[in-house]
């Protein structure tokens, strides 16, 4: 299965309405998210991934705060 960029705004259309219905799968959604983390931060050093962790946390809760 292809990840889709997450930068892309589509990740949860991507990954959970593929097919409307198929129900909501939240351990898929959950593998597939953690292997995406997995392939951006395979070849960071702990001070980037660090960094990493830091700046999608202030996204979120950007995004959170804007609903």
């Amino acid at each position: 299965m292809d990840i889709p960029d997450w930068k892309s705004g589509h990740l949860k259309t991507s990954l959970i309405m593929k097919n409307k219905k198929e129900k909501f799968d939240a351990v898929k959604l959950m593998r597939n998210l953690r292997e995406m983390v997995n392939k951006e931060i395979s070849s960071l050093t702990p001070e980037q991934v660090v960094e990493y962790f830091k700046k999608h946390r202030l996204q979120f809760e950007k995004e959170m705060a804007g609903r």
